[in-house]
């Protein structure tokens, strides 16, 4: 009765908005941590917990673990399902079109409902549907975007981002990939492959993520073209089969080979980049071990340390005290190269 209606009050509004909010936060709560009797519980009760919908889950302990969603609302998902998936290729679906759709028959939904089951569907197939509000790519579900679902729909778009194929195939080696050589397990889901890869590349050292070719440290043109995409990634579906096939000049993921060597491609780039700041250290060390006296020569960096730390305190630059202090620092030899420089 609150919320079941085409323009609800603005007390059915707001605890429509405040339930969103915590379906997005507090999915492992009782209750969605709603506590004593807001308006919101009742919607809660009424609409996801009797419907068993997303994010209410039973596990095989519970006294309704083997209870199904209701068919009406199994098939309202399926069909919303087979809908993205038949358009992921061509183009995006827009919040606005889906409540039109379920505003219409054969369905007949009120508006002040709809949001909540979309937004209940969002949350449950986050690694399958890639969400963009203004065209850009979102994975966050706050109060911003739960207030554009509900009042500027046609803003939010969404596309199914779940392949078979080569495409299939390239995510579930992709995942495997960034295990290895990434050190993260990754589920098979290419926004969640993508998210890996984007956040590699911002971790990189600034010098390795600034590098250009007159430094005296090069990179070879496929990888900086790699790291740039990364590092300008906006969409993670843009970046994973159109950006980086552009870059590794792979025209067609489904002709032969062109999944191994996307892959290894990938591999070389991110061996490449992690090579990079270890090599300039070492390369720092042998400047500073060739152009300071050490009187240990079987461990000329301790020596170096030695000497210096007897002119702390002297030189009356505070500058130079800097530099003195960081030669004479006994750390560890690659945090002491890292302050040093």
């Amino acid at each position: 009765e609150l919320i079941n209606r085409h323009k609800p009050s603005g007390v059915a509004t707001k605890a429509r908005r405040m339930l969103m909010s915590k379906m997005a936060d507090n999915q492992d709560e009782p209750l969605l941590g709603i506590e004593k009797a807001p308006p919101e519980l009742g919607i809660y009760l009424s609409i996801l917990e009797r419907n068993i919908l997303f994010p209410v889950r039973y596990n095989n302990n519970d006294l309704f673990s083997q209870i199904s969603k209701p068919p009406e609302f199994a098939d309202l998902f399926d069909h919303l399902t087979e809908r993205l998936k038949t358009t992921a290729s061509e183009k995006y679906v827009s919040a606005a079109d889906i409540f039109n759709t379920w505003h219409s028959p054969p369905y007949g939904m009120r508006s002040g409902i709809t949001p909540i089951l979309l937004f209940s569907f969002i949350l449950e197939n986050q690694h399958q549907l890639a969400c963009y509000v203004d065209d850009r790519f979102v994975i966050i579900f706050d109060e911003v975007f739960i207030e554009r679902l509900t009042k500027t729909a046609h803003t939010i778009k969404f596309r199914w981002a779940a392949f078979e194929n080569a495409e299939g195939e390239l995510i579930g080696r992709l995942a495997q990939l960034n295990q290895e050589i990434l050190g993260s397990e990754t589920k098979s889901s290419p926004l969640e492959i993508a998210r890996q890869l984007v956040h590699y590349a911002y971790k990189l050292p600034n010098f390795t993520k600034t590098l250009s070719g007159n430094t005296g440290f090069s990179l070879d043109e496929e990888t900086e073209n790699f790291r740039a995409v990364l590092l300008l990634a906006d969409d993670p579906l843009n970046l994973l089969f159109d950006k980086l096939p552009t870059v590794f000049a792979i025209s067609d993921l489904n002709k032969a080979s062109a999944v191994d060597d996307y892959i290894s491609k990938t591999r070389s780039a991110v061996h490449q980049l992690n090579a990079v700041f270890p090599r300039l250290l070492d390369d720092l060390k042998e400047h500073v071990i060739r152009e300071f006296p050490s009187s240990d020569p079987s461990n000329p960096i301790k020596g170096i340390q030695t000497l210096a730390g007897k002119y702390l305190g002297k030189s009356g630059d505070p500058n130079f005290e800097r530099f003195i202090s960081a030669l004479a620092d006994t750390a560890e030899e690659d945090v002491w190269i890292k302050d040093l420089s």
